[in-house]
């Protein structure tokens, strides 16, 4: 939604909800963690084409998702 006006980018939001409402998947790729936060259960993060790493809703920090977007791994 980066670039969109303030209702555009929320009538997106509001799709995305509702197809998975309705049962539906929706891959979302943005560097906004704000936004994927809000619209995600699950956050994969690619680093140096790999993943580095997996984080389910109920596990979303900013702190541990930032490493793996900066460094590829998360601290133990």
């Amino acid at each position: 939604t980066r670039g969109l006006d303030l209702a555009a980018a929320a009538e997106i939001r509001a799709r995305l909800r509702g197809v998975t409402q309705n049962g539906g998947c929706v891959v979302v790729t943005s560097a906004d963690l704000r936004e994927l936060f809000d619209l995600c259960d699950r956050i994969v993060v690619l680093y140096a084409g790999r993943i580095a790493g997996q984080v389910l809703r109920p596990d979303f920090d900013l702190d541990r998702i930032g490493r793996l977007m900066t460094l590829g791994q998360s601290a133990a």
